[in-house]
C-alpha cells in the first residue's frame, strides 16, 4: 500500500516537473508569491524618479513659453499704444507762421515738430510736439512726448513755458540699441520718387531752400532686442506735400 502511494507521488511528480519542483518526499512543491526584491524596488524608484524629472522639466518649459509669449505680447501691445500717439503727433506736421520747417532738431531717437493734430484743448494751433529717449526714475529707457501749446505772439506764434509731458513706452535699461528709430524720407513734390534724408541733429531737416519736401517717416519702437515685439509704420506727413 505504501509503495503504491509512492509510486501515484511519483507520476503526480513527473507531470509536474517542467512548471515545479518536487519535494523531498515526492510531492510537488508550489512556489509562493514572494513580492519585489530590493533590486526590483529601487530599479522602479530609479525610472519613476526620471519620468518625474522629464515631466518635471516639459512642464516648466512650457510654461516658461507662455509667459514670455505673454511677455512680448504685452511690449507689442504698449509699443502699439505708443506708435498710435506718436503718429497722431506726425500726421498733421505743419510749418507755422514765423517757423521754416515743420520738424526740427532731428536724429534717429529724436525730433520736434509742429504739429495740427489737436492734442490739446485748443484746436487750429500748431502744437510744439517733441518726442524723444530717455533715462526712467526706476533705471528704465523711455519714450517720452512733451507737448506745448502756443500763444500768439502778433502775426507769429511762441511756445514758452514747459509742455505735458507723457511717457509712451517704458523698457528695461540694458537694451543696447534705442527703443525708438526714426527714419526720414523726402522727395521733389512734382516727381515724388522718396529717398532717405539723414538729419543734422539741430534746425530743420532740409534746407529751407531745398526744392524737395518730406513726403514720410519710418518709425519704430519697441524693444530692439524683441524685433517679434516691435512696431513699424510709415507715417505720411500730408500737409507738406
Amino acid at each position: 500500500m505504501i509503495n503504491q502511494r509512492r509510486t501515484n507521488a511519483s507520476h503526480t511528480c513527473r507531470g509536474a516537473i517542467d512548471a515545479q519542483r518536487c519535494s523531498a518526499h515526492g510531492e510537488p512543491e508550489r512556489r509562493g508569491d514572494a513580492g519585489f526584491s530590493l533590486i526590483e524596488l529601487i530599479v522602479g524608484l530609479g525610472i519613476f524618479t526620471i519620468l518625474m524629472m522629464i515631466v518635471t522639466a516639459i512642464s516648466v518649459s512650457a510654461l516658461g513659453g507662455i509667459s514670455e509669449a505673454r511677455q512680448r505680447s504685452e511690449l507689442q501691445a504698449e509699443a502699439q499704444n505708443a506708435m498710435e500717439a506718436i503718429s497722431r503727433l506726425l500726421k498733421y506736421a505743419d510749418v507755422p507762421a514765423g517757423r521754416s520747417a515743420a520738424i526740427e532738431n532731428a536724429s534717429s531717437s529724436e525730433l520736434t515738430v509742429y504739429t495740427y493734430s489737436g492734442t490739446g484743448q485748443t484746436a487750429d494751433v500748431p502744437y510744439r510736439a517733441r518726442i524723444f529717449v530717455e533715462a526712467g526714475a526706476d533705471d528704465s529707457t523711455v519714450v517720452v512726448s512733451e507737448v506745448t501749446e502756443p500763444t500768439r505772439v502778433g502775426s507769429e506764434w511762441s511756445w514758452a513755458g514747459t509742455g505735458f509731458t507723457r511717457q509712451l513706452l517704458s523698457l528695461p535699461a540694458s537694451l543696447g540699441d534705442e527703443p525708438l528709430s526714426i527714419t526720414y524720407w523726402a522727395c521733389d513734390p512734382k516727381a515724388c520718387e522718396p529717398s532717405e534724408v539723414t538729419p543734422t541733429g539741430s534746425g530743420p531737416v532740409l534746407d529751407p531752400d531745398s526744392d524737395r519736401v518730406l513726403a514720410y517717416l519710418v518709425v519704430a519702437i519697441g524693444d530692439p532686442n524683441l524685433p517679434e515685439a516691435q512696431v513699424r509704420q510709415t507715417i505720411e506727413l500730408v500737409n507738406l506735400r
